[in-house]
């Protein structure tokens, strides 16, 4: 398996590992929740990093504070004039 490095001195480079990662063995143990909470964690981390490559200002922050329920966004778009 190849992963990709970066050293201290910024440059990068691939690693070759034989083994298996040990965290495969450890996904299958997860709960149904756990896992639901992880892919949810990593959804919203992509979609910060898609909205940072876009221009928009985010923070690591970003990643814990809730999302308006649907039903106030479409709130907030239905009373706004046009």
């Amino acid at each position: 398996m190849l992963y990709i490095t970066r050293t201290q001195a910024g440059t990068v480079g691939l690693s070759y590992i034989s083994t298996p990662c040990p965290k495969v063995s450890i996904v299958s143990k997860l709960t149904f929740q756990e896992k639901q909470d992880h892919y949810n964690k990593i959804r919203r981390s992509n979609c910060l990093a898609s909205l940072r490559l876009e221009g928009f200002n985010t923070t690591l922050t970003d990643l814990e504070k809730p999302l308006p329920k649907m039903e106030v966004v479409l709130n907030r778009y239905r009373n706004t004039s046009h």
